[in-house]
């Protein structure tokens, strides 16, 4: 089909705006209708994420079919239609092999997410011209062997992450990754095999959308987040759709969206009950560092308490893999974190916290450990000894210039703010050059 949906844009221009009287809904409200009334509609309240520009892609016809049945049934029923045909929705016709995409994921949009990145642009030197990759055979069925590799990928991915960050060299190799999947997507997938697939493409996902979060691109970082958030619902999995929430809290509470990060967090406690203690205290940590944004003292202690209590009882057996990074040091680097927004009211135990972090790390988490000195050293310089925090620093940035991270940097910038009070200090002024030397080429 080609040439624009009229259906479906008379059926807009038939929906009242509701902020607008005597106007009908732009495309920016429509997109919020749909994704209120999934939300709403579907148990677990599933979040998901229609917009503007995918309604005006709809109108256009640069697609007559949305996969996700899920926004199907809320643009039916926001815009008041019986059926998929009212709004000129038509299920494209494939061949044999193409027919057996699933039609819970649509891949166009997976692959609209822009993993993609093709050595096209290289292609000027010989050299490079050796190392163009021949592209892989997609089978026409997914077998174990193919979810033993995305898992397997994944791993190789989360080690690599932890031990030098997501640089461009990593997040290269991801995107080939990811472009696979997509294109794997195409193939017929087993009905026994379906759960396992989708929670291998969710935790792919997860750790990409992480590494481009821990770049600061957090516009590819969303996009995956709520990817993995949906083939976490398909796989059925509760452990990881609140996995996967909790760090979409994480990346809105760093862009200092501190309301939509409270809903996130909120929607990873729903049926608490399914998860692990650890996946509990993980979401309490968080919420309690977005509740010290908001300025609400009172609640972010308790929920550094909550998230305590269910620590306490937490046992790794219990834990899926993906969770095993959250160690007594994490959760004391995560709740003293909170605690140090808190300022006077948390800032004792925020320092308790931190050095126990920083003591607890081992050389398997370095950027998890910078983080905690340079928190620590942030809160120390401002309130306490400026020689202490330079002493604290030290292995920070001697960390910080073999990681990949923007976030660290960011963090090493607060803390040059933070010691400008005391520039007048030899050790603080060198402290500050130094930062200043590392942060310049991020």
């Amino acid at each position: 089909m080609t040439g624009p949906n009229e259906a479906f844009r008379r059926a807009r221009a038939r929906l009242t705006s509701p902020d607008h009287t005597g106007q009908h809904a732009s495309r920016q409200e429509l997109a919020e209708l749909v994704n209120a009334w999934v939300y709403a509609n579907t148990d677990p309240p599933r979040t998901i994420d229609v917009t503007a520009d995918y309604i005006g892609q709809l109108e256009r016809g640069r697609f007559w079919w949305p996969q996700d049945p899920d926004r199907r049934a809320g643009l039916r029923a926001v815009l008041g239609a019986e059926t998929d045909a009212e709004l000129g929705f038509r299920r494209p016709r494939r061949p044999d092999r193409a027919a057996a995409t699933v039609d819970d994921v649509d891949r166009n949009e997976f692959l609209r997410l822009g993993v993609g990145l093709g050595v096209g642009a290289l292609a000027g030197s010989s050299l490079v011209g050796l190392l163009t990759p021949t592209q892989p055979s997609i089978p026409h069925t997914v077998a174990r062997d193919q979810i033993d590799e995305i898992v397997t990928a994944d791993r190789m991915f989360v080690q690599w992450d932890h031990q030098y960050g997501g640089g461009v060299l990593a997040r290269r190799a991801m995107a080939t990754q990811l472009e696979y999947c997509g294109a794997l997507m195409n193939a017929r997938i087993p009905d026994r095999l379906r759960p396992e697939f989708y929670a291998a493409l969710c935790e792919l996902a997860h750790t990409g959308a992480f590494m481009a979060f821990d770049a600061c691109d957090s516009g590819q970082a969303q996009r995956l987040y709520v990817f993995a958030l949906r083939c976490a619902e398909e796989s059925g999995d509760w452990t990881r759709r609140a996995s996967v929430l909790a760090d979409l809290a994480r990346q809105a509470w760093w862009r200092g969206d501190y309301d939509t990060a409270l809903t996130h967090a909120e929607q990873a406690s729903v049926r608490a009950d399914r998860l692990t203690a650890t996946q509990r205290a993980i979401v309490h940590s968080g919420r309690a560092q977005i509740l010290a944004k908001l300025g609400r003292t009172q609640d972010a202690l308790t929920a550094v308490g909550k998230s305590d209590e269910e620590f306490a009882h937490h046992d790794p057996r219990d834990d899926p893999s993906y969770n095993l990074y959250y160690t007594e040091a994490e959760h004391y680097s995560e709740t003293g974190h909170a605690l140090a927004d808190l300022g006077d009211a948390g800032q004792r135990q925020a320092d308790t916290r931190l050095s126990a972090a920083v003591a607890g790390f081992g050389d398997s988490y370095p950027r998890s450990r910078a983080f905690a000195r340079i928190t620590l050293a942030t809160a120390t310089m401002t309130t306490g000894d400026p020689h202490h925090a330079v002493t604290l620093a030290t292995d920070a940035i001697t960390a910080a210039k073999t990681i990949h991270s923007q976030r660290l940097a960011s963090a090493l910038r607060n803390l040059h703010s933070a010691a400008a009070r005391h520039q007048q200090i030899p050790a603080v002024a060198h402290l500050r050059d130094a930062i200043s030397t590392i942060t310049a080429s991020r």
